[in-house]
């Protein structure tokens, strides 16, 4: 029984690859377009209530989803600093404005100037629609090889599965990539060239997409038996690759630096401190090791058979297959929290197999049903799958508890804000520390402050100095913080950190010892800040 199942699910008929002009009846077979816009209606109408009525649409969550702020203030401080000082250049104050890639700022930027606004919902808004159009063609691709009812099905998993669902909202920016990586498996094979421009614009998203898009450009160009397409693809990629890596080379010295830098960070373990695994984190990393294993051999499977859907199900695999190895064989292991079973980077993962359940219930087993029978099978399968997508709203109340214990931050980074913003004479720039992108965003937002007046301290003279000590010359060393200080016309200087460690006291706390009352008078003091005067010019 099951090997006849196997061989229905990848059964291929061999004269549809000598005649891929035509390549399978299922690449004629559109759905009217009413079907479509009905699709992406009920994903945006639900993506949209979710925003609005589940979530406060200004705080994303910054204790969970800090990133959505960092990637608004790249775009913003892009479009309003960067771009005066260079071609497309990218702008940040934690140092990472081309980790993940340069399409994303781009679109947020042209958000932000059609809709005339600075808030944090056009990168919301933004992921909402790119989440929506992802479900779309999700429902064309399963329509093409399958049928209707597995479509709609799977566009009904993805559209209202909790963990995507919420996930699409966030204002992150891997809707925006999928969507690309969707765009060029759905154009395959009638259009190649945008197939491949459509992947390599995946990559320009994440640094991982850069991976996927390059495994589906592989498999199309060894099993592909058309070498016209074969090159379409590969000079579509590759026109678009070789611009974007002339662009890192120019901007960081690294043709492939956010893959470099994402290989180092989080599979090698840049990023994460060296400690010792729980009992919990070796357990996953043990599961994650198997499903790595597993993956891999059914994405060599497809590879190997080449059912009419290969590309699909190899993105699909690659995923999980990506995410597990991080955990099983890199270090991201380390940093595993139960919320990653409910997090942005599972929402694809989740929905593949939600998909690979309505193919099965919807469109393989009604096949074992006798003719007459058949629509029995069709609404059992349809009953079946309606039982296991109402049995994931469960997820809601994890995804509840966690966003609700991440919005407390951005309150207080509000407050910083104002305490901040009620300092400001508006006669020099603020100096920020460079790692707050909320505080950046409530600056800006909330209190009106320009993004040229920001200035982070993540580039201050103790970043470049190359002694042992500075404090141990800080005579000369302390000429180099005052002309920093006048380079940049410092008004405020604000410190976050406990200044109550004074056993472990950072170059800031230990320069503000030396300091205070001299180049630097205490305005403010709240937790976990501080707010400086500059005082260089009565220096």
């Amino acid at each position: 029984m099951l090997g006849k199942l196997f061989d229905k699910i990848l059964q291929e008929d061999e004269e549809l690859h000598e005649k891929e002009e035509k390549e399978e009846e299922g690449f004629n077979r559109r759905p009217r377009w009413l079907w479509v816009v009905l699709v992406f209606l009920l994903a945006l109408a639900a993506r949209l209530v979710v925003l609005f009525f589940f979530t406060d649409p200004q705080n994303a969550g910054p204790g969970w989803y800090g990133d959505v702020y960092h990637h608004w203030q790249i775009a913003y401080l892009s479009k309003t600093i960067g771009f005066k000082h260079g071609f497309l250049r990218l702008w940040d104050f934690k140092g990472l404005e081309y980790y993940w890639g340069l399409l994303h700022p781009l679109v947020l930027i042209l958000g932000f100037i059609l809709s005339g606004s600075a808030s944090i919902l056009v990168p919301r808004l933004v992921s909402v629609i790119f989440g929506s159009l992802s479900v779309t063609l999700v429902f064309l691709i399963v329509n093409r090889h399958f049928n209707k009812s597995a479509a709609f099905a799977s566009a009904l998993f993805l559209a209202l599965m909790p963990v995507s669902l919420f996930s699409d909202t966030v204002g992150m920016q891997e809707p925006l990539g999928l969507f690309f990586l969707l765009l060029g498996i759905y154009l395959w094979p009638v259009k190649a060239w945008w197939a491949g421009v459509s992947w390599m614009l995946s990559g320009m998203v994440r640094s991982e997409y850069w991976l996927f898009s390059a495994a589906l450009l592989f498999t199309v160009i060894f099993k592909s038996k058309n070498p016209h397409r074969k090159l379409a693809a590969f000079f579509g990629y590759f026109v678009v690759a070789l611009l974007y890596m002339k662009y890192m080379l120019d901007y960081t010295g690294n043709p492939i630096y956010p893959v470099w830098t994402a290989y180092l960070a989080t599979f090698l373990g840049e990023w994460f401190l060296e400690v010792s695994l729980t009992p919990a984190q070796l357990m996953i990393q043990l599961i994650a090791k198997v499903v790595t294993v597993v993956a891999l051999l059914a994405a060599v499977l497809v590879f190997w058979k080449r059912p009419r859907y290969y590309l699909f199900f190899i993105l699909g695999l690659a995923n999980i297959a990506l995410i597990a190895a991080m955990h099983g064989f890199g270090a991201y292991v380390r940093g595993y929290e139960n919320k990653v079973l409910v997090d942005r980077l599972l929402a694809f993962p989740y929905g593949f197999l939600g998909i690979l359940v309505a193919i099965l219930l919807l469109y393989t087993l009604p096949k074992f049903f006798p003719k007459k029978l058949k629509i029995v099978g069709t609404v059992w399968g349809f009953l079946v799958f309606a039982g296991l997508l109402a049995a994931t709203q469960v997820a809601w109340w994890p995804i509840n508890y966690y966003y609700q214990k991440a919005k407390a931050p951005f309150e207080g980074e509000k407050r910083f804000a104002q305490a901040i913003a009620q300092n400001y004479t508006n006669q020099g720039t603020i100096l920020l520390p460079p790692g707050r992108a909320a505080l950046t965003y409530s600056l800006v937002y909330y209190e009106k402050i320009p993004a040229e007046r920001l200035i982070s301290e993540l580039y201050d003279p103790f970043y470049y100095y190359q002694g042992e000590d500075p404090f141990a010359e800080w005579p000369e060393f302390r000429k180099e913080i005052v002309a920093w200080l006048k380079k940049e016309n410092a008004e405020l200087f604000v410190v976050a950190g406990d200044f109550s460690l004074s056993e472990n006291l950072g170059n800031y706390q230990k320069m503000l010892k030396i300091e205070e009352g001299r180049l630097f008078e205490l305005a403010q003091e709240g937790p976990g800040f501080r707010i400086y005067r500059v005082k260089v010019n009565e220096t």
